[in-house]
């Protein structure tokens, strides 16, 4: 074929100003818009965040709270597997810099793709966020694109050399028949590990504190009048939005009959919903994206004691995982034995 266009994709179906309404978590919702071509059509955003992990996430740079922070979960070296958590095996192409051996690959892929009759999951088409390619047109030398920023047509030859000069490149490929309960089990594995990380991850922007080390940095920013105001607006809202989806995907689980253990479910899902809830009064003294002044001692004091609140929440919440964690593994050992 020298063209192809698929059906448009169900994200950003609504537009604001300068730019498309849709969910923060932008690879997550990407995802969420692949597999709506698929078997899986009709799943949900919080099944999505949940299963992927992506629900638990909290990566904060020390000091200035950059806004990257919440892209970095497409970084970690667990994600290609977390996405898998779907149900499906990607071809996957991660951050790379733009050469014409990665550049040639990245064509290969969206277009194999895009002949499946599945778009691909793209970064930084018009925006350094996650967007979605549904078409090619080789006469014309250009894919039929959307991110948040736009919907347009895209040159063959600006893939990869927008804003980051950076390509990712995420396809679907054929079904893992991955069981509920071993993709419950990975989700928490997921969760539990990045919880309790401890140190810091080095990334060209700055050291990142991860899961509930994350909360001690963000509080020193705040301490510290470190952070930028933008970012830790963008930081809260984004971050906000994630722990809604854990709540709504465990209250989920704790609602299926086929899953153990759904009381501990259900009490982690009430810990998660208030960690958003604290996150959501957070916005409201620091708004996306007027951004407050985080350098006001009475707001940055506030900010502090919501922060603490939301990181004592989140302790018990991740706590109560690791607790169903520990009694599947045990469970798994038992009948092996």
């Amino acid at each position: 074929m020298n063209k192809k266009l698929l059906e448009r994709p169900t994200i950003y179906t609504e537009r604001r100003e300068d730019h498309f309404i849709g969910a923060r978590p932008s690879l997550t919702y990407c995802m969420w818009g692949l597999l709506q071509y698929t078997e899986l059509r009709g799943i949900s955003l919080d099944e999505v965040n949940g299963l992927t992990g992506h629900a638990f996430y909290l990566n904060i740079f020390e000091d200035s709270i950059h806004i990257a922070g919440p892209t970095t979960f497409a970084g970690e070296p667990y994600t290609q597997e977390a996405l898998s958590n779907l149900g499906y095996n990607l071809d996957f192409l991660p951050f790379a810099n733009v050469e014409p051996a990665v550049v040639e690959q990245a064509h290969q892929i969206i277009k194999a793709s895009i002949d499946r009759g599945l778009p691909v999951i793209a970064w930084d088409l018009f925006h350094p966020e996650f967007g979605m390619i549904y078409g090619y047109d080789d006469d014309n030398q250009v894919y039929h694109v959307i991110d948040k920023l736009q919907e347009n047509t895209l040159p063959y030859n600006q893939l990869g050399h927008s804003q980051t000069a950076e390509i990712y490149v995420i396809a679907l490929l054929e079904r893992n028949e991955i069981s509920k309960q071993q993709a419950v089990h990975n989700m928490l594995s997921f969760a539990v590990k990045h919880g309790y990380t401890n140190g810091s991850l080095d990334h060209p922007i700055g050291p990142i504190a991860q899961g509930l080390a994350a909360y001690d940095a963000w509080i020193n920013a705040f301490k510290n009048r470190s952070l930028h105001p933008f970012f830790n607006a963008y930081n809260i809202i984004v971050y906000c939005e994630l722990r809604a989806y854990a709540a709504a995907f465990l209250h989920r689980l704790s609602e299926d009959d086929t899953i153990h253990e759904r009381k501990i479910l259900k009490q982690a899902s009430v810990h998660y919903d208030s960690v958003s809830k604290k996150l959501y009064s957070l916005s409201e003294l620091f708004p996306f994206p007027q951004c407050g002044d985080p350098h006001n001692s009475e707001l940055a004091l506030q900010g502090i004691q919501i922060l603490s609140q939301a990181k004592e929440e989140e302790t018990q919440g991740l706590s109560l995982l690791k607790q169903l964690l520990d009694t599947m593994n045990i469970k798994k050992l038992e009948v092996k034995n």
